[in-house]
């Protein structure tokens, strides 16, 4: 049995403000770039620990550098993107104006989530604007299936994207029972684009742009047409934006800071791969992992040093070690208990007595608790 909701936003104030750029832009993300994204899949790690996420956002302006590659993500999200042509998916009929759509699974290290889950996003690009038109979310578990439809004009941004376009977007809805009993939530966004230059991601260096966002949430409760009581809050969100890859990586404040340079984040998400959908739609969904994994090391071929990166699915006995091209042991990485995600360790290419091993093709294996062995390839280059 299929379930439909079909939410509409009672109400949505778009106001654009759009600064001109007195200098010329390094980089600018045009409506072709965000359209090209359809036929990609990619895969993001998060995580979301509240207040404990130690993060350094680095600095405003042209031609900075963005390393956001030390920061440590514990209670793994793994969230897999696919970007599709809408006319290929089912709600095509629903959003007539999209010609971009976005659709994402989800996968917690920690939870098995049974059934099925995915949120698509639908969008208007075009060479002034780029607008969500609203999404779909679709729950499959439990002896039911359940479909939800939201509709919406929120504007993400003016096009194209440069450096220095400002533009500020307002959203109000009303939930229960209005004007008898109900919420007026109110979400104003100032969004800003502060700075270009490179993002470095354990998968490589990107060319990007950064976008700060300043969120102002405002609930008013209101009793026969009359408010109640009101409260508000504020944080601070950073968006780092290419043109190949869409959002690279995105960074959230804690509630309340007003603080641009803030150190602990509730949110950090990061692009971890990106590839091309060889295949159809149905085979390319949930294709997050299912078990433990001996991740590419980053840099491959590498001089002097490399990080090499393995998930588990849960705490438990792990060894990496090195073999050389006849199968001779080198050396060990790591020996002990891996944490439930992603895990990270560092091979400076020394042997076990600390000699420096020669230049040619290694192996690194990946033994886990229940025997499994996992293996691939890297290249020493001198």
């Amino acid at each position: 049995m299929i379930k439909k909701c079909y939410l509409q936003k009672s109400a949505s104030v778009l106001v654009l403000l759009l600064l001109p750029v007195l200098a010329s832009a390094q980089i600018t993300i045009t409506q072709s770039d965000f359209l090209g994204l359809i036929g990609t899949r990619q895969v993001s790690l998060s995580d979301q620990r509240d207040d404990s996420i130690q993060v350094n956002v680095g600095s405003a302006g042209e031609n900075q550098v963005w390393d956001l590659r030390s920061v440590q993500i514990v209670d793994t999200i793994f969230v897999e993107t696919l970007f599709l042509n809408p006319a290929d998916l089912p709600g095509a009929a629903t959003f007539p104006g999209a010609n971009l759509a976005e659709r994402t699974y989800f996968k917690s290290m920690e939870d098995s989530l049974e059934g099925e889950f995915w949120l698509t996003k639908f969008y208007d690009v075009q060479s002034m604007y780029f607008i969500e038109l609203g999404d779909s979310i679709f729950v499959k578990g439990n002896g039911a299936d359940t479909s939800m439809v939201s509709f919406s004009q929120d504007t993400l941004s003016t096009m194209p994207v440069t450096y220095g376009d400002e533009w500020v977007t307002v959203v109000q809805d009303t939930f229960g029972f209005y004007p008898a009993v109900g919420t007026i939530a109110i979400e104003e966004t100032s969004s800003l684009i502060d700075g270009w230059g490179t993002l470095k991601l354990p998968m490589g260096d990107f060319e990007c742009l950064r976008v700060r966002e300043i969120i102002k949430e405002t609930s008013q409760s209101i009793i026969n047409g009359m408010v109640t009581s009101t409260s508000a809050d504020s944080s601070i969100n950073y968006l780092w934006v290419s043109k190949d890859n869409f959002v690279l990586a995105s960074v959230s404040s804690q509630p309340g800071i007003t603080d641009p340079n803030f150190t602990l984040a509730t949110q950090f998400t990061r692009l971890d791969s990106s590839s091309v959908i060889t295949t159809g739609i149905a085979d390319a969904q949930a294709k997050l992992p299912e078990s433990p994994q001996l991740l590419s090391n980053y840099p491959n071929p590498f001089n002097p040093e490399t990080r090499v990166r393995f998930t588990v699915l849960k705490n438990g006995p792990v060894s990496v070690q090195v073999y050389d091209l006849n199968g001779r042991w080198v050396t060990t990485l790591f020996q002990g208990t891996a944490t439930a995600g992603v895990n990270e360790t560092v091979w400076n290419g020394l042997d076990a007595r600390g000699r420096v091993a020669p230049s040619g093709i290694y192996f690194l294996r990946m033994k886990t608790a229940d025997g499994a062995l996992y293996q691939h390839k890297m290249l020493l280059a001198k």
